[in-house]
């Protein structure tokens, strides 16, 4: 309303003032642009954290995305999506995050092999697990491991 009487009226550097007006709806619309998602979605978000807890808790066996939206009524795109947006990442992606941290916290604290501890994250694949997991930490679980032996005892006692 502010913007329509400065235009109407044309007082003395009424172009400036509209120009401000703009720029602080500009910059309004850009905050409500940044906003996380309100209440509106409580109960969306609620279910994502009701999935982000089964994937916590089930992330060392099977999981099909697919079938946990479609056993929960929900599309699968819009899971992916919601659940996207609850935790900046995909449902997968997620899955595979729990995965690798607890693949390195076995590689560190415990004795067992790479295809025991591929296991236990929840990979059948031994070969498959150590390509994932040369891929996303630039080295193979073997020297990992390694690495961490040799950080281990390259610090005083």
């Amino acid at each position: 309303m502010s913007m329509i009487e400065e235009l109407n009226l044309q007082r003395i550097d009424y172009e400036e003032m509209l120009i401000n007006y703009f720029t602080i709806l500009l910059i309004s619309l850009h905050r409500i642009a940044l906003q996380k998602p309100r209440k509106k979605n409580l109960q969306n978000m609620n279910d994502m954290e009701q999935a982000a807890q089964y994937f916590r808790m089930h992330y060392n066996k099977p999981i099909s995305i697919e079938d946990y939206a479609v056993s929960h009524n929900m599309s699968i795109s819009w899971f992916i999506q919601n659940f996207r947006q609850y935790a900046n990442t995909t449902p997968a992606q997620y899955v595979q995050s729990l995965r690798l941290t607890n693949a390195k916290m076995l590689l560190e604290t415990t004795n067992y092999n790479i295809t025991e501890i591929a296991n236990l994250v929840g990979y059948e694949n031994p070969l498959y697990f150590s390509r994932f997991f040369r891929k996303q930490c630039g080295m193979s679980p073997s020297q990992f491991r390694k690495q961490l032996v040799l950080n281990a005892e390259n610090c005083p006692k």
